[in-house]
């Protein structure tokens, strides 16, 4: 009995010692076997999107450990002119899994005319890399800096998610309302010849048969 005390009691002790010198260990010696991602570069195609388009997926990973997750469209909207832009909570997710969670009225399935879109990458790390605050990034032709300074990017998911926000977004420009003429009824065509002068014809609208009026 007095045997098993003795044990236990040098068992505890050893535990206490290790305890302590785990808190006096540098946190870099641990960190020492983490492959942190240096440099990640992501590129994409903005194209020329008009009223009636859907959403297509557009980016790709070409520098750093990692590949793209899903990309997503939001919908965006000032609520009075001049004010902050604000999500509208309507999507538009490359994730098929992620769309299918959306209400039908939460789906971009195409943009619409007089609506404001941005555009998002979601990047997930290769296994075993992970993205630090020192990690530079770079989208499109442009160099953005460190993952930890800049407010368009978000490191998520235990450092092996990263997140950018808004690389460029689309105004679509409201419908037009200015009326289109179809017809026009054109009547009293004449002509004046002149010798020192090209041939040229005039001719009068009538106006009850059409949507404008005057002489052409």
């Amino acid at each position: 009995m007095k045997n098993q005390k003795r044990h236990s009691r040098k068992l505890l002790s050893i535990l206490l010692v290790l305890c302590m010198a785990l808190t006096i260990v540098p946190i870099t010696a641990f960190a020492a076997g983490v492959n942190y991602i240096d440099k990640i570069s992501v590129t994409y195609t903005a194209p020329d999107y008009k009223a009636g388009d859907a959403p297509q997926a557009a980016a790709s990973v070409t520098e750093g450990e990692c590949s793209v997750a899903y990309e997503y469209w939001r919908e965006i909207e000032q609520k009075t002119e001049g004010s902050v832009w604000t999500g509208t909570g309507r999507y538009w997710y490359s994730d098929s899994s992620k769309m299918a969670s959306l209400a039908a009225d939460k789906q971009i399935t195409q943009f619409e005319a007089g609506h404001h879109y941005s555009y998002n990458i979601v990047l997930k790390t290769n296994s075993g890399y992970f993205i630090s605050d020192d990690t530079i990034v770079s989208v499109g032709d442009y160099e953005w800096g460190k993952a930890g300074s800049d407010t368009n990017l978000e490191i998520k998911e235990m450092s092996t998610e990263l997140r950018i926000y808004s690389p460029y977004s689309i105004d679509l420009p409201a419908a037009s309302t200015d009326e289109v003429i179809t017809t026009v009824d054109i009547g009293n065509v004449w002509k004046k010849l002149d010798s020192s002068q090209p041939v040229a014809f005039t001719a009068e609208v009538n106006p009850n048969n059409s949507a404008c009026s005057g002489k052409v």
